[in-house]
Order: C-alpha cells, then sequence, then structure tokens
C-alpha cells in the first residue's frame, strides 16, 4: 500500500500531486492499523526525531495526525507526555487538534483515564473540545468501555457543564455507544437512561434512543450471524 519512494522521499516530503498526498496518509493508516511493524517504526522514528528537536518538527502537515496517534498508540508515558507539552505550547489550533485527537491513540490505560479526567477540567482542556475528547478515546478500542463508564460516572458533571442545549451531546452518545452489540451493553444503556431521566439528556435525548434501537440491531444480527461467520473462517484458515 505504500506509495513510490521516489515520491515521497521515505516519507519526509510532500507529494506535489493531492491524490497522492491523499494515498500517502491512507498508506500509512492502513499499514499502521494492520500491525506492519515497519510502518511502527516509521512512526516511531519520526516522532522520536521530534522529540530530540521540539523546535523542528520535520514531519509534513498531512502525515501528522497519522503519526502522531501510531507513535503514541506504540509507545508509553513519554511519547504521550510530549505530546501533552506540545499540545498546551501550540500556538496554531490546527496543530493542537492533532496532537488532542491523537493523546488519544494511547494503549495505556492508565493514561486514557487520566485522560478522560482531563475533560473535567477547563484549565486542562477547553471546554468546548472535552466532549469531542471523550468521543475520540471511544473511539479507541481500548477506550471505549472506559469512556462509557466515565460518561455513566460523570454525566451529571458533564451536562451541567455543557448546557442542555449544546449540540455536542448527539456525537457524544454515538461515539461511545457505536460498538454495543450484546445484551449487557443494552442493559447498562437502558440503566444509563433511567437514572439520568430527571437529569436529561438535551439535544443528545434521540441518539440516546437510536443507540438503543442500534444495539438491539447489532444483537439481533449477532445472534443471527455469529455461527456463519465463526464457520466462514475457520473454513479459510484450513485452507492456508
Amino acid at each position: 500500500c505504500a506509495l513510490p519512494i521516489y515520491i515521497t522521499k521515505d516519507w519526509t516530503i510532500l507529494p506535489e500531486s493531492l491524490m497522492n498526498q491523499y494515498n500517502e496518509i491512507n498508506a500509512i493508516n492502513t499499514a499502521c492499523t494492520s500491525g506492519m511493524q515497519e510502518c511502527w517504526a516509521l512512526a516511531s522514528d519520526l516522532y522520536k526525531k521530534w522529540m530530540e528537536d521540539p523546535i523542528n518538527n520535520a514531519i509534513t502537515p498531512n502525515l501528522r495526525s497519522s503519526i502522531y496517534c501510531h507513535a503514541i498508540a506504540n509507545g508509553g508515558e513519554k511519547e504521550w507526555n510530549f505530546a501533552w507539552e506540545m499540545f498546551k505550547n501550540a500556538t496554531v489550533a490546527t496543530e493542537a487538534d492533532k496532537l488532542r485527537s491523537a493523546m488519544s491513540c494511547t494503549k495505556e490505560t492508565w493514561i486514557l483515564n487520566r485522560y478522560l479526567q482531563y475533560t473535567l477540567d477547563p484549565t486542562k482542556i477547553r471546554k468546548q473540545d472535552a466532549t469531542s475528547t471523550i468521543g475520540s478515546i471511544a473511539s479507541n478500542v481500548v477506550g471505549q468501555n472506559l469512556a462509557w463508564d466515565f460518561i455513566r460516572a460523570n454525566w451529571k458533571t458533564i451536562f451541567s457543564q455543557h448546557g442542555e442545549g449544546s449540540f455536542a451531546f448527539p456525537n457524544l452518545i454515538s461515539r461511545v455507544t457505536r460498538r454495543f452489540s450484546t445484551e449487557f451493553d443494552l442493559r447498562q444503556l437502558e440503566q444509563f437512561k433511567k437514572d439520568n431521566e430527571h437529569t436529561g439528556f438535551g439535544s443528545g435525548t434521540r441518539a440516546l434512543e437510536q443507540a438503543l434501537e442500534k444495539t438491539k440491531a447489532n444483537i439481533r444480527w449477532v445472534q443471527a450471524n455469529s455461527e456463519p461467520v465463526r464457520q466462514w473462517f475457520e473454513a479459510q484458515v484450513r485452507r492456508s
């Protein structure tokens, strides 16, 4: 999936063609998400060079979201803390947004839990960025249950901080519940609705109802298809 090296100069220059720029991002995301060691090494190496020289970021702007995310995902506390310092000192909003999103990519659960707590403190994460940060953490497979537990435990605070009219709630509820597909998920979602009926859900009311319906649909799909899918995979493994 990689682009020719002569176009990217080993991913250190921006291709002239917009299509190649787009393909470059897709190539790295696909390779790293698929677990290619070479891609992880690339992301980690580029990020490490930036850590060694914070004033000069040689990562091309179109690749920064991808490189930051994968380097932090395959790094540890040191890589996350560096991103946090760069985020706090960022003077360009787009760069701050890339870093804020990338920090949700870590696989360290204790860091994700700390990051979730930061969203309640506007001196750390701006109020207008809090719900999207929680949503980014929920998009991380490692962080989904953490984000869901956090929302259930802190819904009253989140709701009061953002107000009934906040347009952020529908997207937040959708992102946190989008993988729900078990009876346990459904029971938790129904309990969440019951526990907070007096607080309310504001603009997220319809999104919550949709999440309930989608979870029920996902349960039915799993019940109908899990066995055929399992059999298909087993057959492919035997053939290989």
